[in-house]
């Protein structure tokens, strides 16, 4: 055997190595991806419990102390007597408006899935009217949501919060 003919079947012979190379690369990479989509559905999963789970922690009071729930529905209808009471009231309300930055952060990251968490859903959540319609709600969105929330996100809530009122 020559060297030419030699040198030509190592050609092939490399050739095939490429060739199955790629293909052993092709599959891993195949595998990774389908690795990757899993645990961003993993992950989308965990965020949408734990922003659930805060949501639930923000109303846990209301729901489970007789005493705060009177304290909600005073704050709600402008009739907190003291101030240990408006002090609670506009605790709870920057711990929901603390949820809600949470999800609108997420949501704006696509985090999530956009049927769970929609934007527009979630700056729009009426809710966030009748807490700010209130006396302690007003108060406190203009003088306390400054020092811990984003200007955007407050500036999204006070456009969504002018729609409705004007509607």
């Amino acid at each position: 055997m020559n060297w030419d003919a030699l040198g030509a079947s190592g050609e092939i012979i490399g050739a095939f190595a490429v060739l199955a190379t790629l293909y052993y690369l092709t599959i891993q990479i195949k595998i990774q991806n389908q690795e990757l989509d899993k645990s961003n559905k993993r992950t989308r999963a965990q965020l949408a419990v734990e922003i659930n789970n805060s949501y639930i922690g923000a109303f846990n009071e209301v729901m489970c102390s007789k005493e705060f729930a009177l304290v909600y529905k005073k704050g709600l209808e402008n009739q907190l007597t003291d101030e240990i009471e408006v002090i609670q009231f506009s605790q709870f309300i920057n711990r929901f408006f603390a949820v809600l930055e949470s999800a609108v952060t997420i949501a704006k990251q696509d985090m999530l899935m956009s049927d769970d968490y929609d934007i527009e859903y979630l700056y729009d959540y009426p809710m966030i009217n009748r807490l700010l319609q209130t006396k302690i709600g007003a108060t406190w969105f203009e003088q306390e949501a400054p020092l811990t929330f984003s200007e955007e996100f407050l500036e999204n809530i006070r456009k969504f919060h002018m729609k409705r009122v004007w509607n």
